[in-house]
């Protein structure tokens, strides 16, 4: 009998070990279906559950202690559905597919997205969600829950246009093509339809894109959008990666007195080449019409200058040895050293006499056809026969219109000269009684002791106390 006991306990101690590895295999069947933040893993497929819909994503649960934020951009696969509200299509209670995009164990935080994950690379076509904009020069997308791309102006389309941005709003759904991506990250993307769709890659597009400057030859003519305005000039984009420089002489034809103001970031502006250097990869521009920068001087507008002429000009700018203008018609630029700026010598500073913007009449004195240099004048000398000219010019008019009105008064008839001497008469008697009036009126007053005058001198010093008093108040 012993020995039966023995057998029963033997069983039952097998029962319990038994039950005791159940229950340890059911609590591992538990942990794999209520996973923790440390079993998850990226790219793992979860059920998740919507808690919330905001505007721009979705809360999620993935179990009660972890949560986790879809932002809009993750919540579809297609550009047809990111564009539906949200409210459309998610509801509270909602379960939903999902995929672990990363995970945080230290600050216990989940990265999910509902949609299938691309990889970001060059030449890939994807769409985001427009985050912000950049001071009118670029545009910045969201192309994950952790990924920003980048739009420049010259990459919104294939002809430039004034305020590429301007209908674009963020939280605008945009479909975009990767063009770049740095070591850090960095990502440049374009919204181009020949990069976005084959049966566009074929066409000649207006603006294509601007690589570098050796693609550049003098006299090419480009567009692009203003970046900034100096002292150096106006920078102006090509392309994203590609600046040209227009000196503050080349902006326009005439004087631009405020440069910032008239070229503010973002206007388009169209100009040609001046220059390209393949080696440094700098690019000078220039907006004026005329062609006469200093680089390509328009040969015909320099031929028409002689020396002697008197031309009408625009202060461009005010330097300590001499006074550079832009000439009327031509629009070529001239120098006025400070030894030809007066007749008188110049002790200070010349800025102290004339300033950029003032009109001046200046002389030609020198025109180099050589160099490309013009020399002016314009000390008040150097007109003085042109005043004389005019003054004699004038002069010579008023004497024959003087000779006019002596025939016309020759043509008078005999009638017209008795009515004038009958008039004349009665004027001169009016003359002689009014004469007579004043000196009775003085002798008046001499004999009353000046006592008119005098009351007239107290009106008038009253008259000056008070406005004495006006003026104190």
């Amino acid at each position: 009998s012993s020995a039966g006991i023995d057998d029963d306990d033997d069983n039952d101690d097998e029962n319990v070990n038994e039950n005791a590895k159940n229950r340890d295999d059911f609590a591992d069947k538990i942990s794999l279906k209520r996973p923790t933040i440390q079993t998850l893993e990226a790219g793992q497929s979860i059920d998740a559950y919507v808690i919330s819909v905001l505007p721009d994503g979705v809360k999620v649960s993935i179990r009660p202690e972890i949560s986790a934020f879809v932002p809009l951009i993750e919540t579809a696969s297609s550009i047809k559905e990111l564009k539906k509200p949200l409210e459309q299509r998610f509801s509270k209670g909602e379960r939903i597919k999902a995929t672990i995009v990363n995970v945080n164990v230290s600050k216990k935080h989940v990265d999910v997205s509902f949609r299938d994950q691309k990889s970001i690379s060059v030449g890939a076509k994807l769409f985001g969600v427009v985050s912000r904009f950049n001071k009118g020069t670029s545009m910045m997308v969201k192309l994950g829950a952790h990924v920003m791309g980048r739009v420049f102006l010259t990459d919104v389309s294939d002809a430039f246009e004034e305020n590429p941005f301007s209908e674009m709003k963020v939280g605008d759904v945009v479909e975009v093509c990767v063009v770049s991506v740095t070591s850090n990250g960095e990502v440049d993307l374009s919204m181009r339809p020949s990069l976005l769709r084959k049966s566009e890659g074929n066409k000649k597009v207006a603006n294509p894109e601007i690589y570098d400057a050796k693609s550049l030859e003098v006299g090419n003519e480009v567009s692009g959008y203003v970046k900034s305005v100096g002292k150096a000039g106006c920078f102006v984009a090509l392309s994203r990666n590609l600046d040209a420089l227009i000196k503050l002489t080349n902006l326009a034809d005439g004087f631009v007195e405020k440069p910032s103001v008239e070229f503010p970031t973002g206007r388009l502006v169209r100009g040609r080449i001046v220059s390209a250097d393949a080696k440094t990869n700098r690019v000078e521009m220039s907006l004026r019409t005329s062609q006469s920068d200093s680089k390509t001087p328009n040969k015909e507008a320099l031929a028409s200058l002689k020396v002697g002429d008197v031309v009408m000009g625009t202060v461009r700018s005010v330097q300590s040895y001499g006074v550079f203008v832009t000439l009327d018609g031509s629009g070529l630029s001239g120098l006025c050293h400070i030894s030809m700026f007066a007749d008188m010598h110049v002790k200070d500073d010349l800025a102290n006499h004339v300033r950029a913007g003032e009109r001046v009449r200046t002389k030609i004195i020198k025109v180099d056809y050589e160099t490309n240099k013009v020399s002016l004048g314009i000390k008040a000398s150097f007109f003085e026969d042109d005043d004389e000219d005019n003054e004699n010019g004038a002069q010579h008019e008023h004497d024959s219109n003087d000779e006019d009105e002596m025939q016309e008064d020759l043509l008078l008839s005999d009638d017209d000269e008795d009515d004038n001497n009958n008039n004349n008469n009665n004027n001169s008697k009016m003359d002689a009684e009014e004469e007579d009036e004043e000196e009775e009126h003085l002798f008046d007053n001499e004999e009353s002791g000046g006592e008119e005058s005098e009351r007239e001198d107290d009106n008038d010093d009253e008259d000056e106390d008070e406005d004495d008093e006006d003026d104190e108040d």
